[in-house]
């Protein structure tokens, strides 16, 4: 088992009711297993908001790190995760 940190932002805190914690993950876990865990442990209200049921992907626009790398330039929801690692989950930011 390993520790995985888990740090959201903007709306989605208030979707969580925290701004970070700490999950414990399987060896080989993925980011889409730690996303499933998440899911499991806040419920729906988790799930729709960031996760596309249709495509089982993030929904456009949203941004997530692992230990400051964007998740789209590694293997994106396949990205393999380690002891320690760091995850960052930002909502789409809407501006002008």
């Amino acid at each position: 088992m390993k520790n995985i940190t888990v740090k959201v932002f903007g709306g989605l805190r208030d979707v969580f009711g925290v701004r970070q914690l700490e999950v414990g993950l399987e060896d080989n876990a993925t980011l889409r297993d730690l996303l499933e865990i998440l899911f499991q442990k806040f419920g729906d209200k988790v799930r729709v908001k960031i996760y596309d049921e249709e495509t089982q992907q993030l929904k456009k626009f949203f941004n997530i790190f692992v230990n400051g790398h964007d998740i789209k330039f590694i293997k994106n929801l396949e990205t393999f995760l380690n002891g320690g690692d760091a995850v960052a989950i930002f909502p789409p930011i809407a501006g002008g």
